[in-house]
This record gives structure tokens, C-alpha cells and sequence, in this order.
């Protein structure tokens, strides 16, 4: 069996809007990365805050910079497929970080069969309390996606397009990895990243509706499955955040949850 090359180029995107709070942490954490084989690439949407400023002080260590208006996040991400040179791409948007400065290198030295085209893995994120909480993510088995930890082939986008960008249509990143087969993914052990969370995606039930209805097209859930996780999602947030959190300790659940 073929195994991937340590040296294959990596292409990290990071998409930004009036982000001058939490953009120099996310920048920080991709240029510190060991991996060498590395291009960073910044998509502003056009920032009225102090973003590009923050920006233009690592602009000696950053490889692209894009500061226009745009359609959308799907849109900015694009434009960073569009322009990067990697074999390999990683979303990690204004806000979110690696875990640690050997992710990449850690990804990338272990015995990764060459036909993957999609290594992922959980992340970490904080509770409502503030506590560190690791999210397990498979998705393989389960419709759970998050951009931030997961690693993919540039050349899937030669093959499936590039992402929906469609106002109504908030999950363009689920809609594209659904087709892709999942004998193509694998997950790693390493966890890659702190997901900052708060995005477009995790407002309301607008993208779960999508999410759902994603599914059930892509024959991940029955009809049925469907309509029952969707009511039993609406119960569930109606009850206010922190007294679930206080019934999970309650009940000594361990601080490891899925989505879903």
C-alpha cells in the first residue's frame, strides 16, 4: 500500500470579516506551525475594522491577501481554492486555531494511505461555562462536518465544483464533502483544532433544517429519521443551554459529546 509524502504542500485559508478581535490568533497559530511545506492564504471580506491593519503586519510571512467585498463566506472560500498552489487545503477561519504547533506535522507523519482524500478529525471547543470540551466528529457514520479539522485534497474540487454560493444555501461545505465516497476519508487521532464557534452556520434552526433535508437526499437518514430529530432538536434548544449543561453534570456525563 502507498502512503502520503511528508513534504506535500498545504494550502490554510483563512476567511476573515471585522474579525480585528480574534484574527491575529488564528494568523499566529498558522504561522507557527513546524510543517515547512506551508501556504497561508487571508480572505477579507472587506473589512471596516481594524482587520487588514492586523494583517498587514505579518504580511512579509503570508503568501495571498484578498481584502474585497464578496457573496458570502462560501464565496471568500472560493476565492482562496481559486488562488491556492497546495495539494492539500484546510480552512481555518478568523477566530479558530490549531491545537497545538505540530499538528500538521503530526497529520502528515503518520501512515496515511495515498487513495484518502479527506483526513478530519473531533476538536475542541468551550461549554457555556467556559470548559474545554472535545467534540467527536465521524464523518463517516454520522452528518457532522466542521471546516476547521478537516484536511482535504485541493483536486476534489476539480471533481465535484467548487462550493454553492447561494444566500439561502448555508451548508455549501456539508453539500460538497457528501460527495465525496466515504471509503475516501479517514480520521486522524491527532485533534487539529480549537473551533471558535458562533458562525453563520450554528444560528438557528435554518441550518439544521438544511442539514437535515442534506441528509435525507443523500440517503444518510430516512424521512421519518428526519422529521423526529428535527422536533426532538426544536424541544431540546427550547430548554434553556445551561440547565442542560447542569443535567449533564448531574448525571455525570463525560465532557467528550457528539453532535447530534
Amino acid at each position: 500500500m502507498q502512503y502520503l509524502q511528508s513534504n506535500e504542500k498545504i494550502s490554510v485559508i483563512t476567511i476573515c470579516y471585522n474579525a480585528e478581535e480574534t484574527i491575529e490568533r488564528t494568523i499566529k497559530s498558522v504561522l507557527n506551525q513546524s510543517y515547512k511545506n506551508l501556504e497561508y492564504i487571508i480572505i477579507d471580506g472587506g473589512s471596516k475594522d481594524n482587520t487588514m491593519k492586523i494583517v498587514k503586519r505579518y504580511k512579509d510571512k503570508i503568501s495571498s491577501v484578498i481584502s474585497e467585498p464578496d457573496n458570502g463566506i462560501y464565496d471568500a472560500m472560493n476565492k482562496g481554492v481559486r488562488i491556492a498552489t497546495g495539494e492539500w487545503l484546510n480552512m481555518m477561519n478568523a477566530g479558530d486555531c490549531y491545537t497545538n504547533d505540530e499538528v500538521l506535522n503530526e497529520i502528515f507523519s503518520t501512515s496515511i494511505p495515498k487513495d484518502k482524500t479527506v483526513i478530519y478529525s473531533d476538536y475542541y471547543t468551550k461549554d457555556l461555562l467556559g470548559n474545554l470540551v472535545q467534540v467527536n466528529i465521524d464523518l463517516i457514520n454520522r452528518p457532522s462536518f466542521n471546516h476547521q479539522c478537516t484536511i482535504y485534497r485541493k483536486s476534489l474540487h476539480q471533481e465535484h465544483g467548487f462550493y454553492t454560493v447561494t444566500k439561502p444555501i448555508i451548508i455549501s461545505d456539508i453539500l460538497f464533502f457528501y460527495m465525496v465516497p466515504v471509503s475516501q476519508m479517514v480520521k486522524a487521532d491527532t485533534v487539529i483544532a480549537f473551533f471558535d464557534g458562533g458562525g453563520v452556520s450554528s444560528q438557528g434552526h435554518w441550518s439544521l433544517q438544511q442539514w437535515l433535508c442534506a441528509d435525507v437526499v443523500f440517503r444518510r437518514r430516512t424521512f421519518t429519521n428526519m422529521i423526529l430529530t428535527y422536533y426532538y432538536r426544536v424541544l431540546r434548544d427550547s430548554i434553556p443551554g445551561i440547565l442542560r449543561y447542569r443535567f449533564r453534570r448531574l448525571l455525570g456525563w463525560k465532557m467528550k459529546i457528539n453532535i447530534f
